[in-house]
């Protein structure tokens, strides 16, 4: 199964936080030989204020533009 996850990751706000914080739950408990997490980063703010070890997991699943567009066109997701 696909999982793409849409979220704020990189920004300041609450739901940044939030979705850093589902990140790592996804990333210690997914079966990542069943599962392929991929996300893709809404950013409103140009700063980067995801770092450490949050900054490491979303660059780990972090999607382009252009690789979302392929992921969607060639996979079937949730």
């Amino acid at each position: 199964k696909n999982i793409l996850f849409i979220g704020q990751f990189k920004d300041a706000c609450g739901y940044a936080n939030a979705a850093r914080g589902f990140l790592r739950v996804f990333d210690k408990f997914l079966d990542k030989e069943k599962i392929n997490l991929k996300i893709f980063s809404l950013d409103f703010e140009k700063q980067d204020f995801s770092e450490g070890l949050d900054k490491q997991l979303v660059e780990k699943y972090l999607l382009s533009a252009e690789a979302l567009k392929n992921f969607i066109e060639n996979n079937e997701y949730y």
